[in-house]
């Protein structure tokens, strides 16, 4: 797919392994794809960036990982449901299988501190608030989803 991995010489026994993309931007972050959201039905690709693993340039990674916080305690994410659908479009969509639990709306109540019912998704939110571009990744080398169990509420 275009990737290359090149392996850095750090001392004369041990390597460091650099993970490099065709696509790089300077203002991107690169994440995999999040498969829990995926419409499995409809077999399409997610929209919504796995939380797990993530990587891109120091300021777009402290841009979004490092704000995401201070932004929601400002209240940028406590938005009218209007807004919400403003910014983000209709929260029916993008549910892929956290529709399993029959919800009776898609969002949190106004005045939540944020109004998604999943962390993947306040993290595609603050992306795209920040002005950050970001690229998913669903290689099954890469994501997590496909090279580990991974399940739901797990303590």
């Amino acid at each position: 797919d275009g990737y290359k991995v090149q392996l850095r010489q750090t001392s004369d026994a041990s390597y460091v392994a650099l993970l490099v993309s065709p696509f790089s931007l300077p203002d991107s972050v690169y994440m995999g794809a999040n498969m829990f959201h995926a419409d499995a039905y409809n077999h399409t690709s997610s929209t919504i960036p796995d939380d797990m693993v993530g990587f891109g340039l120091y300021a777009p990674m402290e841009g979004v990982f490092g704000t995401m916080f201070m932004h929601a305690d400002a209240g940028m994410f406590n938005v009218t449901d209007e807004e919400y659908s403003r910014f983000y479009g209709d929260p029916a969509t993008e549910t892929g299988h956290d529709t399993l639990d029959h919800p009776q709306q898609f969002v949190n109540p106004p005045g939540s501190w944020i109004r998604e019912r999943y962390p993947e998704k306040a993290l595609k939110h603050q992306i795209l608030r920040s002005g950050y571009r970001y690229a998913l990744i669903e290689d099954a080398w890469f994501n997590p989803y496909y090279t580990a169990a991974v399940k739901r509420d797990c303590a």
